[in-house]
């Protein structure tokens, strides 16, 4: 399970994205030898309208949670890599996307 925070104003757009021209947040971790890693489970949105609108969009505020189910081989310790891409908007604007680089470490024991 990967823990993301959001600043605070600021939302990210659930994935899956509520329309196709949306940016859904993405976690994509890098192949280890040892390890199968499975696709990640995003968490539902929370419904989010802009002003003016007359429709939701399901987005991701404050921190949550991506559970990524890996299958291990293996006991030792794996440094996962990868990147997290999303899209930060606050109440009038949108950013522009971005990715930022994920490390963790993770040990398995028998």
């Amino acid at each position: 399970m990967v823990s993301i925070t959001v600043a605070d104003g600021f939302h990210v757009q659930a994935n899956p994205a509520s329309g196709e021209f949306l940016v859904p947040l993405t976690l994509e971790l890098d192949p280890q030898e040892g390890l199968n890693i499975g696709r990640p489970a995003y968490p539902a949105g929370t419904a989010y309208r802009l002003e003016g609108t007359d429709s939701d969009l399901m987005t991701y505020e404050g921190t949550f949670a991506v559970k990524i189910p890996i299958k291990v081989a293996r006991s030792g310790r794996f440094d996962m890599k990868g990147k997290l891409s999303f899209q930060a908007c606050d109440s009038k604007r949108c950013l522009i996307p971005s990715s930022v680089p994920v490390v963790f470490g993770v040990v398995v024991s028998e």
